[in-house]
């Protein structure tokens, strides 16, 4: 009779892990977010935002998990689960970068941080209903 060993990763491997989603997020968003890096990943910061990326091997839906949450109030705007580093942060960080450029008045809306984050909220809202 066999045994099942679980997928438990080592303090090395994790580490690995972590260097590589740092790295992923810095050249993702570039450098004017804050990038940490923690046990299982890395996250990142710019203003009200934050994109987390973390790596959870005994998750069935995927090994990596990536989100996207905002901090007025507390809420996930994109969350997305995937085996592969790179398909778990595609759609996050486009999104994300997105939400920058509203946040920081780069279109337009306003030079006041938070007029922009609150147009960028009626507009999602509008263009996203539900």
């Amino acid at each position: 009779m066999s045994t099942i060993t679980p997928r438990v990763p080592t303090e090395e491997t994790l580490a690995c892990r972590s260097t590589a989603a740092t790295e992923l997020l810095r050249n993702a968003l570039g450098d004017d977010w804050t990038i940490t890096q923690t046990n299982r990943g890395a996250r990142a910061r710019f203003r009200l935002l934050t994109v987390s990326l973390k790596y959870h091997p005994e998750n069935d839906d995927g090994a990596w998990r990536c989100r996207l949450r905002d901090s007025f109030p507390r809420r996930t705007l994109i969350e997305r689960r995937a085996d592969g580093l790179r398909e778990a942060t595609d759609d996050v960080v486009a999104r994300a970068l997105h939400a920058r450029a509203m946040i920081g008045g780069d279109l337009g809306l306003a030079q006041t941080p938070a007029k922009s984050w609150l147009a960028y909220r009626v507009w999602s809202a509008v263009r996203n209903p539900g």
